[in-house]
């Protein structure tokens, strides 16, 4: 945390390095490609533009997977905790938080079903965000795997 507020303090920012969007695009559609395709959807990047430089720190989005990795499953367990005993503002407060996460590191579809259990506990619908928590735990599962693998390729 103390990372990511240097960063956005500007503080930290010395440290980046230039980085090659286009090539970050072409690793990040062949590390996804084998996730993708075990869900039936075809990745592939069509670059049509030169490569483009920016500044950026590739070991706090390696920090970040890893901090995925292990508060994931700890803030699904506090939703489904929370909805067993009826704890509504504790499973809005855990699911803006996985939503927030997944967010940060391009976990749409993670994201999107934390924002639907939020939502519904938001409502008071506990039946329903039960059965929106089983789809929400499939996508943390599957972000962490894929984030597993980024940091493994990372640590080789």
């Amino acid at each position: 945390l103390l990372r990511i507020s240097e960063v956005e303090s500007g503080a930290r920012r010395q440290g980046f390095t230039s980085v090659d969007l286009t090539r970050i695009a072409q690793d990040a559609v062949e590390f996804f490609e084998p996730l993708a395709e075990e869900n039936g959807i075809s990745l592939r990047l069509n670059a049509t533009k030169p490569s483009e430089l920016v500044s950026g720190d590739a070991q706090l989005l390696h920090s970040l997977a890893g901090l995925f990795l292990e508060d994931g499953t700890r803030r699904l367990d506090e939703i489904r905790i929370a909805l067993e005993s009826g704890d509504l503002a504790s499973v809005q407060r855990a699911a803006h938080t996985l939503n927030g996460s997944a967010g940060s590191l391009c976990g749409r579809r993670t994201a999107e079903a934390a924002q639907r259990v939020e939502h519904l506990a938001e409502k008071g619908d506990i039946a329903q965000a039960r059965l929106a928590c089983t789809a929400l735990g499939e996508e943390v599962g599957k972000l962490q795997q894929a984030l597993a693998r980024l940091v493994e390729q990372k640590s080789a």
